[in-house]
């Protein structure tokens, strides 16, 4: 009835984002549901975290679906609204000193026209730093045939990382028309046919920046002739224009627009009185932008500098007429007035593994105190060398990454930041950890590989929460480059450590890859306790994606592994994860059998949490095979033990709570199933754990069902039917089983 981005962007609106610059109209329907939901406790409960990226934003969206499906009133609310909402405006910022280009501007506009009619695909080329990216925004923000969207990415073309793969790509533009991520598939041809369905309506301007090929693009293409798509790339994409892009070449700026640019930057007062010495500077930079505007942020910084000397030191560096040497010598002049600290972060930062940084990670990567590290930072975002967006991440412009690379330290000195980066990494990442899923067992190596490094300081689990959520990038190309690097013990616990990350949130894809990771990391340290415990985290990722079958085969080559190992722990939990996975396949001897014997290594071992994890996979199984008493009785049991444990797991405690409630409910034991699934709800979302919050409201709803309270199951229903979908858990099947049959019943009931 409604897809998944026009929920996202109401639930958004009602959870208080997106309505600046609404009309009035507008406004007045976001201030309609947001009362009806406020009346609603569990979305009150919800908004009461402020948690507008997770917990909130996901209850809204559960509440505005149940609430269309049951009144036509809402649902015309919500398409209305979905109309009225600013669309996303993802592009950077304009030029912050806009020159000319005034016949490629006229030329784009022409070329724009024939949007409607068919596809536009517009390919703008040329050298480094000449302006190609603040063209296309130039030309884009103008544009107002974006009505459902302007869209940027950067393809990463000619970074030091490589081109971005195209399912990266892909999931990052679905994301941004709000499609949630675990509900991205895995595989890249259905990525692309998931893009063309959701953009097959929508009217938006694209731009794809620094692309690497025309195989890179091509799959990034919607196929809506609506859409308007701006491509930059150092050279000219052949396939890409046979397949009937337009070509436009992007050449630097004239000697009058380039000296306009330089008197902007540097200010006008600096270039009075010696308009030679001005246009020597230009012609130096060869009226590539980038070095222009370096140059000019010299001149500006720097009140001795003159730009006769300047134009001197440049003039002697560029010994052609080619743009990037001009960068290049720009570039050097700037570096070589910056102070010690800032020379310093400026090359030892491309060690970095991921796209962009904060200042706590810098000052890991340069060793530097903070103090200098904010100072060297604010210092190369003045002289261009750096740019910085309202969260305070920063990043390269590419030319200049390309410069401080090749004038960088050698690679010994690169690899000792990329390893001092990672282990900062791997102590926030052990830090949220504690916060999170604190009873977590580590492995005794994992500590010391953090090195000397300062985590950052976690004021609760929201805010270890929402680290990891923005740095999720970072931490999964960390695992990466630690990995290439041969750091196998530390990219596997890394690895290791990212398990509330994916357990919580699942992001399935960023999962698959670090677990195989970890896997193969294993396998190199020729440790086979390290070996078990990785293709138990991986088995646990086919499970919750759905492939009982592959988690099966991981479950059973784990326990071979812990028992070669004579690692009892090991081997306890690959049992009790093969027994979950023969639940869900059926098999209910096998799960029986697997779980009784998690259940006694753990009693062996004395593992009291542990131990009541099995009882809890040992109470399903023998729900599964027909025997609600025993399992019921073990459910309870499971829940016992929680509450007894000396360190808290409030998080499993829950989940047990909402699985005995609803073993109650089938034992028609309703009060103290509503007791036990309450609770559970109201733990779960205090956890911010949405798929718990699911598996609670799926509980309420087949106990409302047993009750005969028909409407209060569909509205419980459908809340956990957005829950599951948003997650990507596969109980969202089960849950429509459910409201198909209580329609059948309904329309049963009508005849």
């Amino acid at each position: 009835m409604f897809d998944d981005p026009l929920l996202a962007a109401v639930a958004s609106a009602v959870a208080g984002r997106a309505v600046d610059g609404m009309a009035e109209g507008g406004k007045a329907l976001v201030r309609r549901l947001r009362g009806r939901a406020a009346a609603d406790p569990a979305v009150a409960a919800a908004l009461d975290h402020h948690d507008l990226d997770g917990q909130a934003l996901i209850a809204v969206r559960a509440f505005l679906r149940a609430a269309a499906l049951a009144d036509p009133d809402v649902a015309a609310q919500l398409t209305q609204l979905g109309r009225l909402l600013p669309p996303p405006r993802q592009l950077p910022p304009p030029a912050a000193w806009w020159v000319n280009r005034a016949d490629d501007l006229t030329r784009l506009r022409r070329l724009c026209g024939e949007v409607g009619r068919r596809r536009v695909v517009v390919l703008l080329v040329g050298a480094a730093g000449v302006g190609k990216t603040a063209l296309a925004v130039q030309a884009a923000a103008a544009d107002d045939r974006g009505q459902d969207g302007h869209l940027y990415i950067d393809l990463r073309g000619t970074g030091g990382g490589g081109p971005l793969p195209a399912s990266v790509a892909l999931a990052r533009l679905l994301r941004s028309v709000g499609v949630p991520e675990p509900r991205l598939p895995h595989d890249v041809d259905e990525l692309v046919t998931l893009w063309r369905s959701v953009t097959a309506a929508r009217r938006l301007v694209v731009l794809l920046d620094n692309a690497h090929s025309a195989q890179q693009v091509q799959p990034l293409l919607p196929a809506n002739p609506h859409c308007l798509v701006y491509v930059t790339a150092r050279t000219a994409l052949p396939a890409l224009v046979a397949a009937g892009a337009h070509l436009l070449p992007v050449g630097p700026l004239d000697d009058a627009a380039a000296t306009t640019l330089l008197g902007h930057v540097a200010g006008p007062q600096r270039l009075t009185g010696d308009p030679a010495a001005a246009a020597r500077l230009v012609g130096a930079c060869r009226g590539v932008p980038l070095a222009v505007a370096v140059a000019g942020a010299h001149l500006a910084a720097d009140p001795g500098q003159t730009a006769r000397r300047l134009a001197d030191t440049l003039t002697a560096a560029v010994a052609t007429t080619d743009g990037d040497t001009a960068m290049t010598a720009t570039f050097a002049a700037a570096y070589d007035r910056l102070p010690e600290p800032a020379q310093r972060l400026l090359t030892i930062m491309t060690a970095h593994p991921g796209p962009d940084f904060t200042p706590p990670a810098a000052a890991a990567g340069t060793d530097l105190p903070p103090a200098d590290t904010r100072a060297a930072l604010a210092a190369l975002v003045h002289t261009q060398l750096l740019t910085v967006d309202a969260d305070g991440r920063y990043w390269y412009p590419d030319p200049v990454a390309a410069y401080a690379r090749a004038h960088g330290p050698g690679e010994p000195e690169r690899q000792q930041a990329t390893r001092r980066i990672v282990q900062w990494y791997l102590a926030g990442t052990l830090a949220a950890a504690g916060q999170l899923t604190g009873y977590q067992r580590y492995l005794a190596d994992f500590h010391p590989q953090q090195g000397l490094a300062v985590p950052p300081d976690f004021g609760g689990r929201q805010a270890a929460a929402d680290w990891l959520e923005l740095e999720r990038v970072n931490l999964v190309d960390a695992v990466a480059a630690a990995a290439a690097q041969g750091w196998h013990l530390l990219a596997y616990g890394l690895a290791y450590a990212s398990w509330p990350l994916f357990h919580l949130h699942r992001h399935h894809h960023d999962r698959q890859v670090v677990d195989q990771i970890a896997t193969d990391c294993a396998r190199h340290l020729h440790h086979p306790t390290y070996l078990a415990a990785a293709l138990t985290r991986q088995a646990w990722g086919c499970n919750d994606r759905g492939d009982h079958n592959q988690a099966t085969e991981l479950f059973t080559q784990a326990q071979q592994t812990a028992d070669q190992a004579g690692d009892i722990y090991e081997r306890a939990g690959a049992l009790a994860g093969y027994g979950t996975a023969a639940i869900a396949l059926g098999r209910h001897e096998q799960a029986i059998a697997a779980s009784r014997a998690a259940l006694a290594d753990y009693h062996q071992l004395g593992a009291p949490r542990r131990a009541a994890l099995a009882t809890v996979t040992l109470g399903r199984a023998y729900i599964a095979a027909g025997d609600l008493e025993t399992g019921t009785g073990l459910l309870a049991h499971a829940v016992e033990l929680f509450a007894a444990l000396p360190t808290p797991d409030p998080l499993n405690h829950a989940h047990a709570r909402i699985l005995w409630g609803r073993a109650l409910t089938k034992a028609a034991d309703t009060h103290t199933a509503a007791v036990e699934l309450t609770a559970g709800l109201t733990a779960t979302r205090a956890l911010v754990w949405p798929r718990g919050q699911a598996l609670a409201l799926l509980g309420l709803g087949e106990l409302a069902r047993h009750g005969n309270r028909q409407q209060e199951a569909i509205d419980y229903l459908h809340q956990a039917e957005a829950l599951f979908n948003e997650a990507g858990d596969t109980e969202v099947t089960e849950v429509r089983q459910l409201l198909q049959a209580i329609a059948t019943e309904r329309a049963q009931d009508q005849q």
